[in-house]
């Protein structure tokens, strides 16, 4: 009698000392699961946060890259004492739907779509953008109304010097059409987000879906957001029975901001989905425990493994032109950023070269756009096989490459540059059905390192590449650097 006692007792023992243990056990992964899930919210709201400023910085560096251009095309063109040709071809060229050129009093030199009256008027006390760039600045408009279209435009306005004194050159885009609203469409894959992109006054530049006819505050648009971005940069809203997560952030180098707003249930779907539930079902089956421990590990670390490798995939995708496997303009510029650096620092000479292929647009409206895809990895496979290992080449944008040769200098460059385009154009390459062979011809534009920026330093070979275009193409001009007056 006593010895089963002491056995039951024994029984009841390991039973409370395994109820105790699991108790532990399940208390203990319970609050570990508990913490993880609240670390990943976090971490998905930073991301959250982190894409809205990633877009922010990508608006910021497309207004930036088409007013940098904007100005490089006037002070070549537009400086003249009769303007009005040029400017027609600069307003197309950009796809500007209007633009004025003023003169250093404000009174407009030109105007598209061309009215003769117009030409004299004083526009530059009209427009806050107009003004600031009278005053020397380069200035991005907040959403106004065309003299000339009578509809919702922005207007990217930059000055520059002209024998005649400062000009200012605008040119405008509806709002309707901007290259805006296409990127902010495919900016997030969130069901039901929504993306605007207002300026100074929270008038809306640009938005993903349909855009509103007319100029259209955001408070007239989505009141709730405007009502809950006017009192905090990030946070929550309901509307309805819906609550919404936002951010609001500031668009760099513009008076503009981007506002991005998603179903708080999208935003986190991936740590409050089934996701959420499985892992406290899985602690409630104690026998199997150990098995799905070791299962949970063996995904985890498949996973990573994943994870791992997607990582790698994206970041050689983010350094690299999918077109022509060249490194991509971005990370061309860092690289080349990083060489001018030593070049400075240790005083070897280095020259760029600006590659532009000759008659892009009649190859591609005689043989279609493949023909076009197979000259461009074709001029990027000669370059390419063609350079040292210290070299350096991209794809800069369209049909131009970017060539960087370290520890060489103009004379060297020339003949590396006239090498270059002579590989290519004794290169025929077959194009259209019958194969037939077709000569691929470049301009070359170059430029040596003299203590510029980057942006100097790639305007200067850019602007040897149009003096090679209007020496007649498929030949070789180099570009000096201007002494200051």
């Amino acid at each position: 009698m006593a010895v089963t006692r002491r056995l039951m007792a024994g029984l009841w023992f390991g039973r409370v000392l395994v109820a105790l243990m699991s108790v532990s056990l399940i208390g203990g992964a319970a609050l570990a699961l508990r913490a993880s899930q609240a670390a990943a919210g976090r971490g998905v709201d930073s991301r959250y946060e982190s894409r809205a400023v990633l877009a922010a910085n990508f608006v910021g560096t497309y207004v930036e890259q088409l007013t940098a251009r904007e100005r490089q095309v006037a002070s070549a063109t537009l400086s003249g004492g009769n303007p009005s040709a040029a400017f027609a071809s600069d307003v197309e060229a950009f796809g500007f739907q209007a633009a004025v050129l003023l003169d250093s009093s404000g009174r407009s030199l030109a105007i598209e779509p061309n009215r003769p009256a117009d030409i004299g008027a004083q526009y530059g006390t009209q427009y806050a953008h107009l003004a600031a760039a009278l005053q020397g600045h380069v200035a991005v408009s907040d959403v106004v109304v065309s003299a000339a279209q009578t509809a919702p435009s922005i207007a990217f306005a930059v000055p520059f010097d002209t024998p005649s004194g400062r000009r200012v050159f605008s040119g405008a885009y509806l709002v309707s059409s901007t290259p805006l609203a296409a990127f902010l469409n495919d900016t997030t894959t969130l069901k039901g987000a929504r993306l605007y992109l207002t300026d100074h006054a929270s008038v809306i530049v640009a938005s993903n879906g349909a855009q509103a006819a007319g100029a259209q505050a955001l408070a007239a648009r989505d009141a709730a957001l405007g009502k809950a971005a006017a009192q905090s940069a990030t946070g929550g809203y309901k509307e309805g029975s819906i609550d919404y997560t936002f951010v609001k952030t500031p668009v760099p180098g513009t008076p503009w901001s981007l506002f991005v707003a998603a179903p708080t249930s999208q935003v986190f779907i991936a740590v409050n989905g089934t996701g959420h539930w499985l892992p406290w079902l899985i602690l409630g089956g104690l026998s199997l425990l150990i098995a799905l421990a070791a299962w949970l590990a063996i995904r985890l670390l498949a996973s990573r493994r994943r994870l791992a490798d997607l990582n790698r995939t994206l970041a050689t995708a983010a350094r690299t032109d999918t077109l022509t496997g060249l490194t991509n303009r971005a990370h061309l510029t860092e690289q080349l950023e990083l060489l001018l650096a030593d070049a400075a620092r240790q005083g070897f000479p280095v020259c760029v070269l600006m590659i532009d292929v000759d008659h892009f647009k009649d190859l591609n409206d005689t043989f279609g756009h493949r023909a076009g895809d197979l000259a461009l990895r074709h001029v990027a496979h000669r370059l390419n096989t063609s350079l040292r290992q210290g070299d350096l080449l991209g794809r800069w944008g369209g049909e131009e490459f970017l060539a960087v040769l370290a520890d060489t200098d103009m004379a060297q460059g020339m003949v590396v540059a006239e090498r270059l385009r002579s590989l290519v154009a004794d290169t025929p390459i077959e194009v259209g059905d019958d194969g037939g062979l077709v000569a691929i011809h470049t301009s070359v534009g170059i430029a040596e390192f003299a203590d510029d920026t980057i942006d100097t330093l790639v305007d200067r070979a850019d602007l040897g590449l149009y003096e090679a275009k209007a020496a007649g193409r498929n030949t070789v001009r180099a570009s000096v650097r201007a002494t200051a007056v």
